[in-house]
């Protein structure tokens, strides 16, 4: 009981956060644009799904190109790429690293601190902010930091992509994403197996919730992914919890849409449905006892009533 309780409170708890955050730092980001009279870039929903297809594609398929590339340069570098992986590995033991998925996932991080920094202050302040945003995801390597890093990049996604699609784009592009991701995880099953990966490397695109001690908030990220390691060999039972970040990242598209052609009050709407999809998806999940679950379909389906809603008000 316990454990379902923890898993309710900081799933909502996290999930409420970003669309809160998400909202307050787009009112400051509309007040910015019409402060300078600035038109953001105006985004069609074919050209976003063409490059979420594009992106996911190369992003599922990492592990077949690594291993490509690897045999490649094997055979034209042989003992150039030996010398070459020996200080790789030596440099991944001090800064404490498992793959190169965490290099690129702190590259990332690094860029949206500079993005979302730059959006209001001027571009050496973000570079600065963004370098030590990447430096920090590196060093101190904690369940808590990684949380908070992944809240601002899915704060900054919602914002880029909520200004720049129109309401019913945003609609199209959920609505479409929730049947893909309802075919991954049933139809497909390749959502499952890249979770795997992704938790093997140590890189984590997503939440990671503690089952049992909050204490877990400050565990080192290595101890996740060994942890689930450990259950999946030995049916041990597992510390920790994933949520994925287009779960979050997505509604949140949405939200940010309404608020920027509807106002406010529209956008607390969609928000509260969507709360209220992350709610079932938990009730959901307990009654089938933790097994896999598309959590995005029921979040789209509240989130798109409330914006059915709030454009009858």
């Amino acid at each position: 009981m316990r454990e379902r309780i923890n898993l309710f409170l900081w799933g909502i708890i996290l999930f409420a956060a970003v669309q809160g955050i998400g909202i307050l730092a787009g009112l400051k980001f509309k007040d910015y644009l019409e402060c300078y009279q600035i038109n953001f870039l105006r985004i069609y929903w074919r050209q976003f799904l063409i490059l979420f297809g594009a992106v996911s594609l190369v992003i599922f398929n990492i592990p077949k190109i690594t291993k490509i590339l690897h045999r490649i340069s094997r055979k034209m570098l042989k003992k150039k790429l030996n010398f070459l992986e020996t200080k790789f590995n030596r440099f991944k033991e001090k800064i404490k690293i498992q793959s190169l998925w965490q290099i690129g996932f702190s590259i990332l991080i690094g860029f949206v601190g500079f993005a979302a920094t730059a959006m209001f202050f001027y571009y050496p302040y973000a570079i600065v902010f963004g370098i030590i945003l990447a430096a920090a995801w590196v060093l101190i390597s904690r369940v808590w930091y990684h949380n908070f890093s992944m809240m601002l990049l899915l704060v900054t996604f919602g914002i880029i992509f909520g200004f720049g699609l129109s309401c019913w784009s945003s609609l199209i592009i959920l609505g479409s994403l929730a049947v893909y991701d309802l075919l991954a995880v049933y139809r497909f099953k390749f959502m499952v197996e890249f979770s795997k990966n992704m938790v093997k490397s140590g890189s984590i695109l997503g939440f990671i919730i503690p089952r049992l001690k909050i204490s877990d908030f400050n565990a080192r990220l290595k101890e996740v992914s060994s942890n689930f390691k450990v259950n999946l060999s030995e049916n041990k039972p597992e510390r920790f919890s994933l949520t994925g970040g287009g779960d979050a990242g997505l509604p949140l598209v949405l939200t940010i849409s309404v608020l920027v052609n509807s106002g406010l009050s529209h956008a607390l709407i969609v928000a509260g449905f969507s709360i209220i999809g992350v709610i079932v998806v938990y009730l959901i999940y307990f009654h089938k006892k933790g097994h896999p679950l598309p959590a995005l379909p029921p979040i789209a389906g509240f989130a798109i009533v409330g914006f059915l809603i709030s454009s009858l008000i």
